[in-house]
């Protein structure tokens, strides 16, 4: 081992030591973390990946898939969601849970945010030039992305220059996100709102918040949490589980949202959530995420069959 080498681990060890501290539960306890080479080489491909996203972004390595949402009675196409892979160095292919939450802690996560952002609406407009049916595309909207105070600035300068309306972009936001500073939140979300962007909040149930930010929130949709749908088959229909499910369906309907299910998987869940009044399901049911184009050929598809079936 030489010098270098050596000091290059103590600098792996003071940064992995500051951030078991910042991570901490025990905030008056003195812990002991024992530092390990598969931990060492963790966060050298952090490192790795961070100091790479400009560029990265600079040779476009970052590719959006569309997973389709389906209306749960007619079965179809309704919407989409963006989701995001990294075909590093156009090599191999990095899930979201790869790098995600390390661009999020960072706080450079806006920077991939604006490139998915930027695609989609690229691909609206292609299929707003051919004269194809146009459905709204849901984007992350990243907590940390939200104290941007110049958010709603960029986000309107891109929607606008490719001359997509805006009530065919949904923002998500995860309900288990924390955010610092709620009111500013709020704001920003009703002003996107008032702009005739539509808003969804991901992963409900999972939080500690929920029936707060239902109170407080202006939004659209409300995608129940495939915790909740994976119960389904595994749990009676007069399980809590179940009763849970079909009280959150019911409650969206009462305050007026747009209720959607994700992880959808099966056929019995299909159906249960039809009889609990349930508007759209996405889910590997229907379609995985599929690349963009292949999401357009999914609906060149259904319109085809549409037109054989009004003949």
């Amino acid at each position: 081992v030489t010098v270098e080498d050596a000091i290059k681990k103590a600098d792996t060890v003071a940064d992995l030591a500051k951030l078991a501290q910042h991570q901490g539960r025990k905030k008056y306890c003195t812990e002991i973390n024992f530092f390990t080479s598969e931990m060492y080489k963790e966060i050298n491909t952090e490192r790795k990946y961070l100091a790479y996203l400009e560029d990265a972004i600079k040779n476009d390595e970052f590719v959006v898939y569309l997973q389709p949402k389906y209306d749960i009675h007619s079965e179809r196409i309704t919407g989409a969601e963006a989701l995001l892979r990294w075909n590093y160095k156009h090599e191999k292919l990095l899930s979201p849970s790869e790098f995600i939450s390390l661009f999020e802690s960072n706080n450079v996560i806006g920077k991939v945010d604006q490139v998915v952002l930027k695609k989609v609406c690229i691909l609206l407009s292609e299929m707003k030039k051919k004269n194809m049916p146009l459905y709204p595309v849901s984007v992350n909207l990243s907590r940390r992305r939200m104290e941007n105070r110049h958010l709603k600035e960029q986000i309107l300068a891109t929607v606008d220059f490719y001359e997509i309306p805006h009530n065919l972009i949904e923002f998500e936001l995860t309900e288990t996100a924390a955010y610092s500073d709620r009111d500013s939140m709020l704001q920003l979300l009703s002003d996107l709102r008032d702009l005739g962007f539509l808003i969804s909040m991901d992963d409900f149930g999972t939080g500690y918040s929920s029936l707060s930010l239902l109170k407080d929130m202006p939004m659209d949709t409300l995608k129940i949490d495939k915790c909740f749908i994976d119960s389904i088959l595994t749990s009676a229909e007069n399980s809590r589980e179940c009763i849970l499910l079909k009280e959150i369906i019911w409650l969206s309907k009462m305050l007026g949202f747009c209720c959607i299910a994700e992880g959808a998987e099966q056929k019995e869940q299909v159906d249960f959530l039809r009889r609990c009044g349930c508007d759209k399901v996405q889910g590997y049911y229907y379609s995985k995420p599929v690349p963009m184009a292949e999401f357009i050929q999914k609906v060149i598809d259904e319109q085809e069959r549409l037109q054989k079936e009004c003949c």
